[in-house]
Order: C-alpha cells, then sequence, then structure tokens
C-alpha cells in the first residue's frame, strides 16, 4: 500500500467519527487535505500544485499511516447501506405525521391544532439547533399555511416526505440530502481558486421572521450562483459588506440545495470592485421570461423541498402601474411588495434616477404565476455600471 493510498484509507477510517478535512500549517501556509470523489485531495495557500508545503504534509501523516497495523486500516467495502440511526427514524416519523396533519386538516385550517402539535413535534426531533436549511422549511412551510399557497405546500410537503423516505432507508444516496437538510457542509464539493461576487443579501423567515441572513455570490467564469446563511447574532459566514469581491482559496460547497450553499474557508476580500465584472453580471442576465420559468421548474426538480431560485433580468420596460417587469414580447413578471411599499417603488427608489440595466431577486412560484423579490439593481451611472442594494 502507498502512502497515499495509507493516508486515505485512514480518512475513510475516521469518517464514521465525523472527519471530513484536515488543517495544518507549513511556513506560514495552510494546507488543506479532504476526500471528494473517493480520492484524497490536497490544496494550499501557496496556490501550486503538490508544493513543497504539501509534500512536507503527506511525508508527516504518512509516517503515522505506515506504522497503523493492517486490522487498524480497513476501507469499509460494503454496499450495504449501514441502518439508519433512531434520530433520523424520529425526523422522518415527524415529517410524516406533519403531512398526515396537513391531508386531514385541509390548507384551509390555517389554524389546526393538528397542524401546530405535529410542527412542534418536527422541532422536537430536529438536531438543536435547529440547523437553518430546516429552520428556513419551516418558516416557507408557515407562510404557505398562512397565505393559502396550494402549490407551495405541496412542493414543500413532497421534497419533506422525500427526504423522510430517504432517512429510513439509511441509504448513501440520501447522504446529499441530508447534508442539505441538516447544514452538514463537510464533505460534500468542494470550490477552490475562484472569484465569487457578491450582488444581494437579504433577511428571511426562519424560526423567527428576519431570523437569517442570505447572501448570494455570483462564481464569474462559470456564472453559478451560490448562498451563504447565518443565524442573526452569528458570525459565521465570510467578512466584508455587499458588494464585495472575495478571491475564494478554498470553500465547502452544498450542491443539493438551490442555489447551491457555500461556506468559504480560505479568502481574500477587495471592497473595491472595477467595472469588468459588472460587466459579466449583466452578460448572464435572462431577457426571457420564459427562460426564467424554465430555470425555475428545472432548480424546483432537483431539489423541491429546499430550492429558493435566484434569477438576474435584463426587462425591456419597467411598468409602474402593474408593479411588474417586461420583457421584449410583453410578458410580465410582477413584483413582490412589502407591506409598506410595492415592489417596483423599493425599486426605483434604489436607482436613484439612475437607469435599470438589470434586476437581481429571488424567485417566486405562486398561483398567480411568477414573482420576483428584488433585492439589488446593476444600474448605469453615467459611463459606469454601478450595483444600488433593494434590500
Amino acid at each position: 500500500m502507498s502512502d497515499h493510498e495509507a493516508l486515505l484509507a485512514r480518512f475513510l477510517q475516521h469518517a464514521d467519527s465525523g472527519l471530513r478535512r484536515m488543517n495544518l500549517e507549513i511556513a506560514n501556509e495552510q494546507v488543506t487535505l479532504f476526500t471528494r470523489d473517493g480520492r484524497l485531495r490536497e490544496l494550499c495557500t501557496c496556490g501550486v500544485e503538490r508544493c513543497e508545503h504539501i509534500a512536507v504534509v503527506l511525508r508527516f501523516l504518512a509516517e503515522g499511516a505506515a506504522q497503523a497495523s493492517p486490522n487498524e486500516v480497513r476501507i469499509r467495502s460494503s454496499v450495504r447501506p449501514p441502518p439508519p440511526e433512531a434520530e433520523q427514524v424520529a425526523l422522518a416519523t415527524a415529517f410524516e405525521e406533519l403531512c398526515v396533519a396537513c391531508a386531514r386538516a385541509g390548507i384551509e385550517a390555517r389554524d389546526s391544532p393538528s397542524i401546530k402539535q405535529a410542527l412542534e413535534q418536527l422541532l422536537q426531533a430536529a438536531p438543536d439547533p435547529v440547523p437553518l436549511s430546516l429552520a428556513r422549511w419551516v418558516g416557507r412551510f408557515r407562510d404557505a399555511i398562512s397565505f393559502g399557497e396550494l402549490g407551495e405546500l405541496a412542493r414543500l410537503l413532497d421534497g419533506a416526505l422525500h427526504f423522510a423516505e430517504q432517512l429510513r432507508e439509511g441509504a448513501f444516496s440520501a447522504l446529499e440530502q441530508r447534508r442539505a437538510w441538516l447544514d452538514e457542509v463537510d464533505g460534500g464539493d468542494a470550490l477552490s481558486e475562484v472569484a465569487l461576487l457578491e450582488v444581494a443579501r437579504e433577511w428571511i423567515t426562519g424560526l423567527d421572521r428576519a431570523s437569517i441572513e442570505r447572501r448570494y455570490l455570483i462564481e464569474l467564469v462559470s456564472g453559478q450562483v451560490y448562498s451563504e446563511e447565518r443565524r442573526r447574532n452569528e458570525a459565521t459566514v465570510s467578512v466584508g459588506p455587499c458588494p464585495r469581491l472575495a478571491q475564494v482559496a478554498f470553500a465547502e460547497v452544498d450542491s443539493a440545495t438551490r442555489p447551491p450553499r457555500a461556506k468559504l474557508l480560505q479568502y481574500t476580500v477587495s471592497l473595491q470592485v472595477p467595472e469588468a465584472p459588472w460587466q459579466r453580471v449583466v452578460s448572464l442576465a435572462e431577457t426571457e421570461l420564459s427562460v426564467l420559468r424554465e430555470r425555475f421548474a428545472a432548480d424546483l426538480r432537483a431539489s423541491p423541498a429546499l430550492a429558493e431560485p435566484f434569477a438576474i433580468f435584463a426587462p425591456a420596460q419597467l411598468e409602474i402601474a402593474a408593479n411588474a417587469l417586461a420583457d421584449s414580447q410583453g410578458e410580465r413578471l410582477a413584483l413582490r411588495s412589502d407591506p409598506n411599499l410595492s415592489g417596483i417603488d423599493a425599486l426605483l427608489a434604489a436607482t436613484r434616477g439612475a437607469d435599470v440595466v438589470c434586476v437581481l431577486g429571488r424567485l417566486l412560484g405562486r398561483a398567480s404565476g411568477l414573482l420576483m423579490k428584488p433585492l439589488s439593481v446593476v444600474v448605469r451611472n453615467g459611463d459606469w455600471l454601478e450595483l444600488r442594494r433593494v434590500t
């Protein structure tokens, strides 16, 4: 067995104990070891592949791996899934009972005692503190019940039932969904050596109103949108105001959510964003509502309970009276309004008289059709493109 194989075996041996990633400092550089696709991967903040810092770490760890007895270094070869844990079964049961309570009471029973009791049982079965994804699901569930949004409620319950089935099976295929629901980002995908441009922030409902901050970041080469989330009063995300440009050396990504959720671990931040990144954002904007609908549907198919699609839309016209954005075909994208301010008025207030180039926001599927909650807007101010925040 080679040194590299021995290290991989040691990682896999301790995976059940929670080992996902190892960081070591060598000559003021940070070396990170992690597993992905059954292989041991290495990254160093110096940016050089197979650098001397990585070599030192591998030699250091290989000495310990070589001393391990053959019985201590084993790789699980069985394809039989492990039995589900008691906590997973309890959470699955709570989701199923909530679905049954909704079916019995009906969507019109907004103050149903059985639904409230089932929801309380779900929160009791959840980990403490309640994971952000699950807290957000509860907030969306309560809103769907309160406003009678049958389609939204059906999507949330369908995704929850599918997740409950996977928890009961204890299947390997459930690992990605489990990470998504329970915020277990460790062990997910990795992101390295990319530039992320933060373009929007908003406070969203979890177990309480405005209890979760979500940030939206665009990877400038691929155009992929990522999100960061944190609870109020918790400093668990990357630093800096919005907008900002983050040069990311290493991040963990949960790809089961829509947008995928990122956890930035090694990065530098620039608060002065040049013109080129905003030109790239504009180039990513959609101009036809039909395309937005297709992307919205694709995200819901991929993650029916956790998807909250983010979009960039370049309208052909602002329709103030209709509180909507219109494309070149005359189709309207309605804007979600706050209790005291319409969506279009909030958008216009943010532009401060500049010309709107594209609008960035979260898409919502309602019985009346597709809506957007505007979060920020790219405007043309003289010869320059600028981002103006709506929220």
